[in-house]
């Protein structure tokens, strides 16, 4: 038995509507096209649907019998309908997103107003290094990246959204004041390059112009603002490194060359995916920013 939808459909509405006028006008169909329909339906299914007299329609046993599996298979096929056009048009999936230390609040607030709009979206969320973001952006696992601009810009594309600044990381009551106008007489603390690659990789680039001691590396941010909240020494982090501090901490902007770096919201224009153009547009308008064209 083959029923096709139009014919569920058209049977459902006239259901409802006990008028052959209303469900043509509702349908969107002609009156003899609704007729149609029914008395095609009523031949497959092998019994009168419907009861027709002067002040209407009503179901017939079997109609009633059929009608509220044939709503449910209607309603099913609209819900799939709707759900198919938001995937089309970028309203829901899933995102793959990555992200690092320079965009910590930022990420987190633009997946929150995205999610608003958008709650049938999946998305999840990697702390990773700029380096490892390129590879799974081109290998497809990761769908957006907010990274450092990119090196292979023929690959992925980006668009820088905000900007991170070397700032240098000091005691709250420090015994040298302007600390950061003597950074060849400090003994600063440094990040593994195994675990923070893009700031390690900065810091040697600012240092370059000022030659100093870099003492013991450690693997993470959160062990050398504690050692520095301790007296321990100084260290040269990005400035959106101090949401981890306490007040403890102070700290002094660094200028010069290498002394800041564009952040990016990057992906893999290559491969095709809706959902990831649709929240790169939301988060470009969040940011105030021009969007795509």
């Amino acid at each position: 038995m083959n029923l096709e939808s139009g014919y569920l459909r058209a049977f459902v509405s006239l259901a409802k509507s006990k008028s052959y006028t209303k469900s043509a006008h509702e349908l969107h169909i002609t009156q003899p096209a609704l007729t149609k329909k029914i008395k095609t339906l009523e031949q497959t299914v092998g019994a009168a649907l419907f009861i027709r007299h002067q002040t209407g329609t009503q179901l017939s046993q079997s109609g009633t019998y059929l009608f509220p599996l044939a709503e449910e298979i209607v309603r099913k096929l609209e819900n799939l309908e709707e759900r198919a056009a938001e995937i089309a048009q970028g309203m829901t999936g899933k995102i793959a997103i990555g992200f690092g230390i320079s965009t910590y609040r930022l990420v987190p607030d633009l997946i929150k107003h995205y999610q608003a709009h958008r709650p049938q979206t999946k998305i999840s969320l990697r702390d990773i290094a700029s380096r490892q973001q390129f590879l799974l952006l081109e290998s497809g696992e990761l769908q957006v990246g907010f990274t450092r601009v990119p090196d292979n810009t023929q690959k992925l594309s980006y668009h820088p959204i905000t900007t991170d600044q070397l700032v240098l990381i000091k005691p709250k009551h420090a015994a040298r004041h302007n600390a950061e106008n003597h950074l060849s007489e400090l003994t600063l603390l440094q990040l593994t390059d195994e675990h923070c690659p893009g700031i390690t990789r900065q810091v040697e680039l600012f240092l370059q112009q000022t030659p100093c001691t870099l003492h013991k590396e450690y693997q993470d941010i959160q062990t050398i603002i504690a050692l520095v909240s301790a007296g321990l020494g100084y260290s040269i982090l990005p400035r959106s490194a101090l949401h981890v501090a306490d007040d403890r901490i102070d700290y002094a902007p660094l200028h010069g060359a290498f002394a800041s770096w564009d952040i990016c919201m990057t992906w893999n224009q290559a491969i095709t995916d809706p959902v990831r153009d649709d929240f790169i547009q939301a988060a470009l308008h969040r940011l105030q920013l021009p969007r795509l064209c």
